[in-house]
């Protein structure tokens, strides 16, 4: 008895003076999960020659896009961007050799052929619901050694039941195309008389406008966004106007569905793309 009770004290002081059993340190840390998406940036640089550097032709490319989406959405975005620099017919090599290929053409093309001195593609997520998500393209290229650059942005809407792009096509109801080109052109008045321009030049503008309407949307809180393209409705100064149209003013224009999803849209889009 008398040993057993000496052997459960042993016991017990062990139990707290012991030191630690580092046992953890076998124990490989937790892989993140499979879903978890992260931000990637590549970067890829070429000048054609060893003179300094204010001298030489330059091209520079800086990709940006989120990794650890659904397979069929990462592939899409990755073809995507490399379409960009290769082209919708070569589809071949990975991204980072599309990239080194692009800079080194570009290089090649110089100032006299108007080669592209830098190149930045940026994608994000904007919201997802019932269904449908929304990822954003904003980009700016500028030649080599040129003044001013060119920026444009890009909505697309993917529909995770078909694993598809959802043109607006493809949510139009038929026949309505006239009737969504009248609201358009409604909100970007109200839009361009916010941004200092008093009603008949706001009906000037959108009158002169080489391309009808714009077929760039998304849906957002309680309706869609629809982004313009910069110098499509007035100067550089006003950069790529984005209006919004209220849901209930959608109706029968846009797919019932569609305006079910946007009613309770999680993220103000118009807010999120003008900061």
């Amino acid at each position: 008895m008398a040993f057993s009770l000496s052997f459960v004290l042993f016991t017990l002081m062990g139990i707290f003076i012991a030191p630690p059993v580092f046992a953890h340190h076998d124990t490989p840390e937790p892989s993140p999960p499979a879903n978890m998406v992260v931000e990637r940036t590549l970067n890829k640089q070429y000048c054609a020659s060893a003179r300094s550097q204010a001298e030489q032709d330059c091209s520079a490319v800086t990709l940006e896009y989120p990794e650890g989406l659904d397979a069929w959405l990462n592939t899409w975005l990755v073809d995507s961007l490399r379409a960009q620099l290769t082209g919708i017919d070569n589809q071949s090599g990975s991204l980072e050799d599309a990239m080194d290929a692009y800079v080194r053409e570009q290089t090649a093309l110089g100032v006299a052929q108007n080669g592209i001195g830098e190149l930045n593609i940026r994608w994000q997520r904007i919201g997802r619901q019932g269904g449908l998500q929304v990822l954003v393209e904003q980009g700016y290229k500028i030649a080599i050694k040129a003044a001013n650059g060119e920026n444009w942005r890009e909505l697309a809407v993917f529909d995770h039941a078909t694993q598809t792009r959802l043109m607006l096509e493809d949510v139009l109801v038929s026949g309505q195309g006239e009737q969504l080109y009248q609201l358009q052109a409604d909100a970007l008045s109200a839009w361009l008389q916010k941004h200092d321009y008093n009603a008949n030049q706001a009906a000037e503008m959108i009158a002169a406008m080489e391309v009808k309407g714009t077929d760039n949307w998304a849906p957002s809180q309680d309706g869609l966004v629809f982004s313009y393209p910069q110098y499509a409705v007035g100067p550089r100064t006003l950069g790529m106007p984005v209006i919004f149209i209220a849901a209930d003013k959608l109706e029968g224009v846009i797919r019932p569905d569609v305006l079910t999803a946007a009613r309770s849209w999680p993220v103000d889009v118009q807010k999120q793309l003008m900061r």
